[in-house]
């Protein structure tokens, strides 16, 4: 038997699944759960550490970690700011309270480590037992895009969604932008991180509607364009380098991967529901090993 969420379970029996109770409108949450028992799916390592300073150089953020100066601000926030490699040096900071915790990244050059930052401070949080929300001052548009990304990932990583919350802008959603609104319940784990895919999902379709016509076969473990063609890693880079709308949906080869794999789970029909989730469920790790999803959460 394996528990996948409170209240839903599935159990394998003599080659057949069935459900306790997963609601079909969860299928692709339940699914990612069960996937993110595979540790390379994610990344970066997941950090047990309790302070700040030494959860960060424990993830990798794609540049050498130099330094880091604290200071207060007002009575309870205590300021972190991290120091990385480059030609002047990129700079990004931590605030910290008794309660929650947020960061400011806009001196962190895109590709420099932005993501592993996020993972870094999500573990922080889960670990802490505080909150990671949105910057108070406001987020840029692709800071709003990004975010959801990166809560999604650490909701699967750390197994909860107690230790996230999506920011004013996120919950209001944009619709020149093409963000949907992001409804969260405290305590629905399993319904926020279904939400979270629905939403990252339909960002990036706004930008490349492309991913709506390709999709991640199961049965060979590969992807696949609207014609049935394997999509390689070196398909999926032009993609991300070529294509008009990549730039502004902040979309890599892990983005697409990640959003072809998602909008294929939230597709799947009813019927073919059962055989998807046992694969998973026999196999999870061997999807992410011969699957070629190594590495597309963070």
């Amino acid at each position: 038997m394996v528990e996948i969420n409170k209240g839903a379970k599935i159990v394998l029996k003599e080659g057949n699944v069935a459900r306790g109770n997963p609601p079909d409108d969860n299928f692709a949450a339940n699914c990612l759960q069960i996937l993110a028992g595979a540790e390379d799916l994610f990344l970066y390592q997941n950090s047990s550490a309790t302070e700040l300073r030494q959860s960060m150089p424990e993830v990798s953020l794609g540049t050498k970690f130099i330094s880091v100066e604290i200071e207060k601000d007002h009575i309870d926030i205590e300021i972190y700011t991290f120091r990385t490699e480059g030609t002047n040096g990129n700079y990004f900071s931590v605030m910290v309270t008794p309660s929650k915790v947020w960061i400011d990244v806009s001196w962190v050059d895109p590709g420099r480590g932005g993501n592993g930052i996020y993972a870094a401070v999500g573990a922080f949080a889960a670990k802490t037992k505080r909150e990671f929300i949105g910057d108070p001052e406001g987020l840029s548009d692709i800071a709003t895009r990004r975010r959801s990304d990166a809560m999604l990932s650490s909701a699967l990583k750390q197994r909860t969604t107690d230790h996230i919350r999506p920011h004013q802008r996120q919950a209001d959603g944009d619709e020149l932008l093409g963000i949907p609104s992001l409804k969260w319940i405290d305590g629905d784990i399993i319904g926020n991180i279904q939400r979270m895919i629905e939403t990252t999902y339909e960002s990036l379709a706004f930008y490349v509607p492309e991913v709506r016509n390709a999709c991640y076969d199961f049965e060979s473990k590969t992807f696949r364009d609207a014609a049935g063609r394997q999509l390689l890693d070196g398909d999926l880079a032009t993609w991300s380098s070529e294509h008009p709308g990549s730039r502004k949906a902040g979309a890599g080869l892990a983005t697409f991967k990640r959003g072809l794999l998602i909008g294929t789970l939230l597709r799947q029909e009813s019927g073919s529901r059962f055989a998807v989730l046992e694969q998973i469920l026999r196999e999870p790790r061997k999807f992410v090993e011969d699957g070629n999803l190594t590495g597309v959460f963070y």
